[in-house]
């Protein structure tokens, strides 16, 4: 005996955003492609190895690839039960939801904006750019957060830089 029609889409219901784990995530994906006018593709690859890639040591062919001076070489594997391009495209499916809360939709656009501060962030202001990537976090109860991820993001983007000899 079929069940009686409901009208609401077939499959679970989706998780509300303010409480999907891959939210940081989605806030990042969207300062990347904003800030850098990134391809979605590579925004998404780049928060799956941001958020679940280990650092490694580079294998022989990328051992071989040249450097600019001042840079150093790494290279990141992704750990879990998800393949690279899986867990990409899950974020990439996730950021293009439509968002109808408006908490959601301020928490998404404040984080992605404490990111791109973070990403902007000149070292002759840093305590100006730790402040206001605080500020933003705070707004939306995410000062933790910012604390433990964006703030460290910013200062390693002026930690000595290694050159390696080849």
């Amino acid at each position: 005996m079929a069940t009686a029609k409901t009208g609401n889409p077939r499959g679970r219901p989706p998780k509300p955003f303010l409480t999907d784990p891959d939210r940081y995530q989605i806030a990042l994906f969207d300062a990347l492609i904003f800030l850098f006018q990134m391809s979605e593709r590579d925004a998404s690859r780049m928060v799956t190895v941001l958020f679940s890639g280990e650092a490694v040591e580079p294998d022989g062919q990328a051992k071989k690839r040249p450097i600019p001076d001042g840079l150093a070489r790494v290279a990141f594997e992704v750990r879990g039960p998800f393949t690279l391009e899986g867990r990409a495209a899950t974020i990439r499916r996730k950021a293009s939801q439509p968002i109808s809360d408006e908490d959601a939709a301020k928490w998404r656009a404040k984080m992605a904006l404490a990111f791109m501060v973070a990403f902007g962030g000149k070292p002759s202001r840093a305590e100006v750019v730790r402040a206001e990537i605080d500020a933003l976090a705070s707004e939306v109860g995410e000062h933790a957060f910012a604390q433990r991820v964006i703030v460290p993001m910013f200062e390693a983007k002026f930690a000595t830089r290694i050159s390696t000899p080849e």
